[in-house]
């Protein structure tokens, strides 16, 4: 539940900066999040990240957002698979769908974390749509 209240306040700081006015660049973060979903290519610019040290582990959210959709992915500093990943678009908020999402992860303590990933993200509604997610990709630096 932690995780997922820490995605969702990173999702409002990603639409509270994309909208402040200023150029849209984060001086303390910077990399890039790909991934081709159901055949058609997307590119997210990392926008925001946040630390949280809590109980001995240092938790990194990071997103980006490109036109109307965007995309969140957290990890443990410790992990080298991600915790979640939740992508945003036509109002649908997509996340992993168990057993059926993997990744690889290398997060340095030195500010650094890149990896792959690829599988399946759900709405989890009533009505359960699956969107495929290949060659995904990350590399981020931060602060």
């Amino acid at each position: 539940m932690k995780k997922i209240l820490i995605s969702l306040i990173t999702i409002c700081a990603l639409f509270v900066s994309s909208c402040d006015g200023d150029d849209g660049k984060n001086s303390s973060t910077n990399g890039i999040v790909q991934l081709t979903i159901n055949g058609q290519k997307k590119s997210f610019s990392i926008q925001s990240h946040s630390i949280d040290n809590g109980n001995g582990e240092k938790w990194i959210t990071f997103g980006g957002i490109s036109g109307i959709e965007n995309i969140v992915l957290n990890i443990n500093e410790g992990d080298s698979t991600l915790e979640s990943i939740s992508y945003t678009f036509g109002g649908l908020t997509y996340t992993e769908l168990a057993g059926a999402f993997q990744s690889n992860a290398t997060v340095s303590t030195h500010g650094h974390v890149t990896g792959t990933f690829s599988g399946k993200l759900t709405t989890n509604a009533e009505n359960q749509v699956n969107l495929n997610v290949t060659e995904g990709m990350f590399e981020v630096t931060y602060q």
